[in-house]
């Protein structure tokens, strides 16, 4: 996958506040290290976090967010 192709962890950075630049060289450290597709952050145990394990209400908060990514 190409960094841009983690589109959750562009959506959990939003939600975080994280600038721009933070996202960006998150999703290209998950694209190096073949991080899964619904990854959303790495742990401080150097874990990737994925969307899936993640409560319902933190899926439905991200998913409303990258459907915005498409309705532009």
């Amino acid at each position: 996958m190409k960094p841009s192709d983690y589109i959750y962890i562009k959506a959990w950075g939003i939600i975080m506040s994280s600038l721009p630049y933070y996202i960006e060289g998150e999703q290209s450290k998950a694209a190096t290290e073949n991080a899964p597709g619904d990854a959303i952050y790495k742990s401080s145990r150097g874990e990737w976090v994925r969307l899936s394990t993640c409560s319902e209400g933190v899926q439905a908060d991200v998913k409303k967010i990258v459907k915005g990514f498409h309705e532009r």
